[in-house]
């Protein structure tokens, strides 16, 4: 497990916890047959890396096998940041698919290769950066017509919305638009294929999820955005991270030690559009747990916010990137079009 995935307070993954497989087979049946309701004879691929534990991966293939649909699963080496594209092969067997579980460290749910499957009729589930602490408890545990009834409330506010403001004491000050851009609601059920073009809303979810999410008109965000919870590749953070933003470019990453690493990686793996802002999401998970894995809950925590950095496609902007990096904020005040949403985790109205 890398230092990333491992770097909050939860009980270690391991193969030996009496009773623990059994839980998680539990959940495993459920994400099978409810979540992304597998159907006798589909291929169904399992992509995973050594970062993960093998007992989440063997229970997903064990289920797939047991409601009579063809479990592949498919290792690869970790990759070197989130939204990298996989491998030629990988990419290959995901497109191939009829439903796909991404368990693996580092995030593939914004690479071109996932979203071409999703489009050619996959289903995705993505699990990236679990554990099997966050795949048994906390927000795995909210039921999802909860994550609709907030995910709705909240969406209705946001919809075609001029005037996002986001701040908090940490120092957050940032406006943008929404206006005309789709509002997805993350409730972990995969819908049913419908008609027409197919997107990642459409077919792809995360588990554990609860999140309301889209993309801001990309050259409307300006301002400063403080991310002083986790950054995605860096971790949990000791000191805060400041984006400073202009006509929706990051202009500058300011900071400590975990700042001058984030920079790092941008240069190093990404391209000219990664330091765009490719999503605005909102956690709606009152399961959530504040100490529970960052990646996995932290974004879903009701209330919360997170930012991300790179590839907006997923989010219905229009960039791509060879990244995408979700940066949370301790739960903030946000405002929409000079009314209250949240403030400091209440939803207000």
């Amino acid at each position: 497990m890398d230092a990333e995935a491992a770097s909050f307070g939860a009980e270690p993954d391991t193969a030996v916890r009496t009773g623990r497989f059994v839980e998680i087979l539990r959940v495993a049946q459920r994400l099978v047959r409810v979540n992304t309701w597998v159907q006798p004879g589909e291929s169904v691929v399992v992509l995973c890396d050594h970062e993960v534990s093998p007992m989440i991966v063997e229970a997903l293939a064990g289920q797939v096998y047991a409601a009579d649909a063809t479990p592949v699963t498919v290792r690869m080496p970790p990759q070197d940041v989130h939204g990298s594209e996989p491998p030629a092969p990988v990419a290959a067997a995901l497109d191939a698919a009829d439903v796909i579980f991404a368990v693996v460290s580092k995030s593939v749910t914004h690479t071109r290769a996932l979203q071409l499957a999703v489009e050619h009729g996959a289903r995705y589930l993505g699990f990236s950066n679990i554990t099997e602490d966050a795949f048994i408890r906390g927000a795995a545990n909210c039921d999802p017509e909860i994550l609709r009834d907030i995910g709705g409330r909240v969406r209705e506010r946001l919809l075609d919305s001029s005037d996002i403001r986001v701040t908090s004491a940490a120092g957050t000050d940032v406006t943008f638009s929404l206006a005309g851009r789709r509002i997805m609601v993350a409730d972990s059920i995969v819908p049913p294929a419908g008609d027409g073009p197919r997107t990642f809303a459409d077919g792809g979810r995360m588990f554990p999820d609860g999140e309301v999410y889209c993309c801001p008109l990309e050259d409307s965000v300006s301002g400063r955005i403080v991310i002083d919870r986790w950054m995605q590749g860096i971790g949990v953070l000791d000191e805060p991270i400041v984006w400073e933003m202009r006509d929706g470019h990051c202009v500058d990453i300011s900071g400590g030690a975990q700042a001058a690493a984030l920079r790092r990686v941008i240069d190093d793996q990404g391209d000219e559009y990664s330091r765009r802002i490719g999503e605005f999401a909102i956690g709606i998970n009152p399961k959530a747990r504040p100490d529970g894995n960052p990646h996995r809950e932290g974004k879903k925590l009701l209330g919360s916010c997170h930012f991300a950095l790179g590839t907006g496609t997923v989010c219905g902007g229009i960039y791509q990137s060879a990244i995408h990096l979700d940066g949370v904020l301790i739960p903030p005040k946000i405002e929409v079009d000079g009314a209250v949403l949240f403030d400091a985790g209440v939803l207000v109205g």
